[in-house]
């Protein structure tokens, strides 16, 4: 079974332009030096401890805090849990959406996102070149803590394992992104998205095969576009 499985890379999304992206820093009232951290929990249906986490590190953080923060819950999150997220966001003047319409365009708006580490977000992430915290689930599965150990080998994010996640922590991780982006902004310009490229090779190779087997017969021609 494995020898029929080829492995396409990562799917390189939407870049917004310059312009979208100082549209939305003007829309969070965002001075040009101004940090913004992004946090988002995917769909949101387990993400509630990392949401959780990054409020209580705001409650508990001296003042000012030295960066503005908007949560994306995720549409899937319970509703008991968003209004809890809500409440407290409200208080600490933090920007909560159950959903973005454009993430691309916050992501690039960022300085820092914080994620869980699943597939498309960081797709997204990657694509407009952002650095990114992840705190993956380990549990029913372990495919996004196993892409955050490889990401964090190549020096792509940084990452804290579910199970080590505290307010001090995810406090020095995040200040030491803030203040020292570059190491991880190299990596991630030099990482290459090959998931389109890979499966047209693939297509062609599917379809330079069916050609070369009808051919023999005579029935019939393709083309390899």
């Amino acid at each position: 079974m494995s020898s029929k499985i080829h492995f396409t890379g990562y799917i390189p999304r939407k870049v917004p332009s310059v312009e979208g992206v100082q549209n939305v820093r003007r829309e969070h009232g965002l001075q040009e030096s101004e940090k913004l951290v992004v946090v988002t929990t995917g769909g949101g249906g387990d993400g509630f401890t990392v949401m959780d986490a990054y409020l209580k590190m705001l409650e508990s953080a001296p003042t000012p805090v030295p960066f503005k923060s908007v949560l994306i819950t995720g549409p899937f999150m319970p509703k008991v849990e968003r209004k809890n997220i809500s409440k407290r966001a409200r208080k600490l003047g933090v920007r909560m959406y159950e959903f973005y319409r454009q993430m691309e365009k916050i992501f690039a708006a960022a300085d820092v996102v914080i994620s869980m580490g699943g597939y498309n977000t960081l797709c997204e992430i990657l694509s407009v070149h952002t650095i990114s915290l992840v705190i993956p689930r380990e549990t029913p599965r372990k495919e996004q803590a196993i892409r955050a150990q490889t990401f964090k080998s190549q020096n792509l994010i940084d990452y804290i394992p579910w199970h080590d996640l505290t307010t001090d922590l995810l406090w020095r991780k995040l200040l030491d992104l803030l203040a020292n982006p570059q190491p991880y902004l190299h990596a991630v310009a030099q990482f290459r998205l090959t998931g389109i490229e890979t499966m047209k090779q693939r297509l062609k190779e599917f379809q330079c095969k069916a050609g070369c087997h009808v051919g023999l017969s005579g029935n019939r021609r393709f083309d390899v576009l």
